[in-house]
């Protein structure tokens, strides 16, 4: 644009007497628009965010749930726990918990905490610091309360006041040691401190002002902070189809919004031509996927057919589709809109889709040609639905793809799983013997033993340059969409190869295995044992508890289950809770052991009903290792 752009050191600036600003450019700023638009497009309300009420009692408890994922500055886990402990209650407490919660202020959570709470007495080291430290409880939080703290007790100036705060921020030794003399001059001369109070208040400052944040900073931060939390709590489908379309080159970060928006009860629907936007949209009360975030579809083309809808109404068919988008849409872009799910609308199997696609695209082709030159055909004058009958290509009867084939084909093209998840046959099982989530283990200190269920994403094997031993390294998603890297060593490999298990990807698995945890970094996981699925029941099953009650039915019942267990002797123990007629519950053990698997909790459901057992799991976990073991922990081989 011929503008002229010069650099200048800011510190030089700064003593001429120019002023510095910096802009801080934020993708939730884009979020918060977008949630808006799709607010007044779904309800017709006009939202200015800038003018919402800061007293809104929807957000104060969403924040005080935790319930704060995708709320800008307070998603961490370590701040949903602050929020929780805290009980947040107005916009001033949210300026302080996002100055708290930084390196060096840290410590001095759990006083801030119990002085809001009342459970520990504030305390001020003057009278003159109260009204100025109250709102922290005591605690000199922001630089600006430094300045105020050196201007109340002895008599600083602003500009004084300033030249101090830099000076601790920099360490300027020879500074502080002239502004420490200054300070404690001016508490005696100003205020009457003693030597020893003035002293001992010098220090804290220095403390304090070490770490001391900026509270416009903070300020400004939490009312970006403040109005993500309201349009979550108000506007929930809105604000998550914003935060997901501000994810879509991030497949991984998309699958846990899902997650979370599963969480909070909100569906996400498949893409669909004659429903969906470009980018994610609100339908109903659901979150509909974007046509554009279809691997193989792109923007360009997502944009033709979502006009095509808006300016002559939904496609009929997929012939009409054809019809009215051939010129946008190639074939192998009608490949990945039909393996994502989005013609489904048409009523068709999607592999009867991809079997006609090709005809219907010529035959539609011709059609728009002889309509543009003008021919005509017999078929004209049928009326709409006579044509739509006799004008269509032949559908062949054949089975759709394999459930596995489409969850695949979701997976390779969306970027996680919609209609399903190859560990949903397993939740019951996942939710009976795991002893923690994959989204948990950042939360569990290092070098502790877990047990989940999983399915394996990719599986790589390699060699040491070193020992010259193979290993692995697996990447294990849960049903939640949360994934973890897990390092098999060789020892462990070859336990799993002893045992005939063939590690590949999209297996379902259970794995004990120790967490390995670095600051700053995800957790990581090293496998002591990988557990065949259709294995889980007797690996981890302690006891199995039958109830049933002493009714009309009660001897064909208990005859059903002998023949039960009868047929499946095994190792464990079963325990029969017997409902009397007396209203008395009698538990009995026996000296039946049973073996399990799905077939046989099937039968056992079948007779007694989903309520009529339980299973009592062990709580087997691999024990910590010796931090001077076989293995140096947090350090994979030399590939």
């Amino acid at each position: 644009d011929g503008e002229v752009i010069t650099q200048f050191p800011a510190v030089p600036c700064e003593s001429l007497g120019l002023l510095k600003m910096d802009f801080l450019g934020l993708r939730t700023l884009t979020i918060i628009q977008n949630a808006c638009d799709l607010i007044k497009k779904s309800r017709g309300i006009e939202i200015d965010i800038s003018k919402i009420l800061l007293d809104d009692q929807k957000t104060y408890d969403l924040l005080n749930r935790g319930d704060t994922i995708s709320v800008f500055q307070l998603e961490s886990s370590g701040m949903q726990n602050l929020c929780r402990q805290f009980g947040v209650e107005t916009i001033e407490h949210i300026i302080a918990l996002i100055a708290i919660y930084r390196p060096g202020p840290m410590e001095f959570i759990p006083e801030f905490v119990a002085c809001k709470r009342g459970t520990k007495p504030v305390e001020y080291d003057h009278p003159k610091m109260e009204k100025i430290l109250k709102e922290t409880y005591g605690i000199m939080l922001y630089q600006e309360q430094i300045m105020q703290v050196v201007q109340e007790l002895a008599g600083f100036t602003l500009g004084g006041a300033d030249i101090l705060r830099r000076a601790i921020g920099k360490k300027d030794v020879k500074v502080l040691e002239g502004e420490r003399a200054k300070f404690i001059a001016g508490c005696a001369e100003h205020n009457q401190i003693p030597y020893q109070k003035a002293e001992a208040i010098w220090e804290k400052i220095s403390k304090f002002a070490g770490y001391g944040f900026n509270k416009s900073h903070s300020a400004a931060y939490a009312f970006v902070a403040y109005r993500t939390a309201w349009l979550k709590a108000n506007y929930p489908v809105e604000f998550m189809a914003a935060v997901l379309t501000s994810e879509l080159a991030n497949a991984e970060k998309i699958a846990f919004i899902i997650s979370e928006c599963r969480e909070m009860g909100i569906k996400v629907l498949s893409p669909d031509v004659n429903s969906s936007d470009i980018d994610f949209s609100v339908d109903n009360d659901s979150i509909r996927f974007g046509l554009g975030a279809i691997k193989g579809v792109g923007s360009s083309a997502a944009g033709k057919i979502v006009e095509s809808v808006r300016k002559d109404g939904k496609f009929k068919n997929f012939t009409d589709f054809c019809e009215r988008c051939s010129s946008s849409v190639n074939s192998r872009m009608l490949e990945c809109l039909t393996r994502a799910g989005a013609f489904d609308c048409f009523g068709l199997r999607r592999s009867q889709i991809l079997a006609i696609s090709e005809e219907t695209i010529r035959f539609a082709q011709a059609r728009v040609r002889d309509r543009l030159s003008g021919q005509g055909s017999l078929f004209d004058l049928l009326d709409d639905s006579e044509q739509e009958e006799m004008q269509t290509v032949a559908i062949p009867d054949i089975p759709e793809f394999s459930h596995a084939e489409m969850l695949h084909s979701e997976k390779e093209l969306l970027g996680f799983y919609i209609s399903g998840h190859p560990m949903s046959e397993y939740l019951e099982l996942s939710k009976a013997f795991s002893t923690v989530k994959i989204g948990q283990l950042n939360e569990i200190n290092d070098n502790c033993g877990v047990r989940l269920a999983a399915f394996i994403k990719t599986c790589r094997f390699m060699v040491s340059r070193k020992s010259g031993k193979p290993y692995a390294i697996l990447e294990l998603e849960d049903i939640a969409g949360n994934s973890i890297e897990c390092m098999i060593y060789s020892k462990t490999l070859e336990e799993i190869k002893v045992q005939g298990i063939n590690l590949n990807n999209e297996m379902p698995i259970f794995i004990e295995a120790l967490t390995s945890k670095r600051e700053e970094e995800r957790a990581k996981l090293f496998a002591e044992k990988v557990v065949q699925i259709e294995n889980v029941y007797n690996e981890y099953t302690d006891e199995l508890f039958l109830y049933i009650s002493e009714d009309d039915k009660y001897v064909d019942k208990l005859r059903k289950l002998h023949q039960i267990c009868s047929a499946s002797p095994g190792n464990i123990p079963v325990i029969f809770g017997v409902n009397a007629q007396s209203g008395e519950s009698i538990f009995v053990e026996t000296t039946v052991k049973i073996s399990l698997d799905e077939k046989i909790i099937k039968s056992i459901r079948e007779c007694l009903g989903a309520n009529g057992y339980r299973i009592r799991p062990n709580d087997h976990v691999p024990s910590p290792r010796a931090q001077n073991g076989q293995y140096k922990r947090n350090k994979p081989p030399e590939s």
